[in-house]
């Protein structure tokens, strides 16, 4: 955790942090596999609650994992018993960009499941887009390891729409 000003409470069950903050988080520990890719994030305050196993983001969010970025002005992260990330819950000009694919989806709000490798955007409408085309719903619904989009509305049949990964070149 790096920030310009840090305050910690009793024995760190409350950090609040300001100005240009910084974290990087790994999911390590327990029988499961651990990530080996951090989930970074940026903003511009944090407020970590111990006990209520969940950190705040305010401001400027920017939340990266692997090839995704995530951005917002306001972001949840919530963790299990073991302290590892469950999911992340973004609201307010959510944008979600996975560099590979040049895909983007925007949306009011966005809950990221870490471990099940899932991401729901809502909104009136939540969109996205890629080089292909662009879509538009009340939910798009990213599933990263099926490589699928799925897009719903109440009243609409549901769309399902998958995606090859594009080529990567191969230098000599």
């Amino acid at each position: 955790l790096l920030a310009q000003e840090m305050q910690v409470q009793g024995n760190g069950d409350v950090i609040t942090a300001r100005g240009a903050v910084h974290t990087v988080l790994y999911n390590t520990g327990g029988s499961t596999e651990a990530r080996k890719i951090p989930v970074n994030s940026k903003s511009d305050q944090l407020v970590a609650r111990r006990n209520d196993r969940r950190m705040e983001l305010s401001g400027n969010v920017q939340i990266e994992d692997d090839t995704r970025t995530m951005t917002a002005e306001h972001a949840v992260f919530f963790f299990d018993a073991n302290r590892k990330i469950d999911h992340i819950d973004a609201d307010t000009k959510v944008t979600v960009v996975e560099a590979p694919t040049h895909r983007k989806m925007n949306g009011d709000k966005a809950t990221y499941y870490v471990q099940k490798r899932m991401v729901y955007v809502n909104g009136a409408p939540a969109t996205a887009s890629d080089p292909t085309g662009s879509l538009a719903g009340e939910q798009i619904v990213l599933d990263i390891t099926r490589n699928r989009m799925t897009v719903q509305s109440p009243g609409s049949e549901k769309s399902e729409i998958r995606y090859n990964q594009p080529a990567t070149e191969k230098h000599p």
